[in-house]
């Protein structure tokens, strides 16, 4: 089985494909430029498109085969953040600045450690993250 893993790895790289599909970790935050959570901007990567929740946390997981990530984020009334970086897994603060306002809204990308990222609960798709159920003896 390693050897097939091997040569599929090896035709990867001979196409030009750099690497071939891998599991993906982008989350992070939308602030306002008072630095509020954003509710309900739309945030888009690799066709996906997830709402920040009453935190303004995003978050998304899965498997892709891309060298690098898009992220676009929206909402009326602010102006759209969009700005692009190579594989690897990543943490975002993006602030999105009042659509009057003369400045471009921003992104600080902080990358994980691959160690961290199961652990990196703090946008779970889930209403509860497993370990504050855990706590209470949930589960």
């Amino acid at each position: 089985m390693k050897k097939k893993a091997l040569v599929l790895l090896a035709l990867c790289l001979a196409l030009g494909f750099g690497a071939c599909d891998r599991e993906m970790h982008v989350s992070g935050h939308v602030y306002d430029a008072r630095g509020k959570p954003v509710q309900g901007a739309e945030v888009q990567c690799h066709g996906e498109t997830h709402k920040t929740k009453a935190d303004g946390c995003f978050r998304f997981t899965g498997v892709v085969g891309s060298p690098h990530y898009v992220v676009t984020v929206t909402k009326p009334g602010l102006k759209p953040f969009r700005d692009d970086r190579d594989f690897d897994y990543y943490d975002l603060a993006i602030v999105l600045q009042p659509e009057g306002s003369p400045g471009p809204s921003t992104g600080a990308w902080r990358v994980l450690e691959y160690a961290d990222v199961p652990n990196h609960e703090e946008c779970s798709d889930e209403e509860e993250p497993r370990a504050k159920r855990a706590a209470r003896g949930g589960g």
